[in-house]
């Protein structure tokens, strides 16, 4: 890979790790004000997954910045790097704002009990227009390891997407997460 291609992706992965910051963020203070116990552990689950691709992507970061290549999918889950908070790239994000909203314009509402539509609704934007970020590095990248590592992004991006979908779904049906016979989608 040379220097141009190099400084593209890890501008890139540099505003893909600060929206997995700002996903994580806002799924866990969002979880913190849902008041019904299967909403809290949908949007905690949601929290998890964001940290989970903020170290995939911090560890290809690190790898392509010291010279290192794209690691492989295995290799990016079992790299040592900086927790959340801790790291800093020496490289400009790639333009682009932000997927997510600012967990403040939700809290208020949900502290009222009338913005879990609205949370949810702010998290499917987002994962829809993650999806779509993966997707486009992925269809830029030509190397192999580069596109799994995109792929599986994508295919996270999409699993909480459903997850979302659904959930929005059955909340604005029935005004609750799930009834005592229901296991949510994610867990049954």
């Amino acid at each position: 890979m040379d220097n141009n291609s190099t400084n593209v992706a890890l501008a890139a992965l540099v505003y893909a790790i600060q929206n997995e910051e700002d996903g994580t963020r806002f799924y866990t203070e969002v979880a913190k004000r849902v008041s019904d116990h299967k909403g809290r552990a949908l949007f905690e689950s949601l929290a998890r997954d964001e940290t989970n691709h903020f170290h995939i992507l911090v560890a290809e970061y690190l790898s392509l910045r010291n010279g290192g290549g794209w690691l492989s999918l295995e290799g990016a889950e079992k790299a040592d790097v900086p927790a959340m908070g801790q790291f800093r790239a020496d490289v400009a994000p790639a333009a682009g704002e932000p997927l997510f909203a600012d967990a403040d314009k939700v809290l208020a509402q949900l502290d009222t009990g009338t913005g879990n539509l609205e949370a949810i609704d702010l998290g499917l934007r987002a994962e829809r227009r993650g999806y779509e970020l993966y997707r486009q590095a992925r269809d830029g990248a030509t190397d192999h390891l580069a596109q799994a590592a995109y792929q599986l992004l994508m295919n996270e991006e999409s699993r909480h997407f459903e997850w979302l979908q659904k959930s929005r779904e059955y909340l604005a049906n029935n005004k609750t997460y799930w009834d005592d016979s229901e296991l949510p989608f994610f867990e049954g």
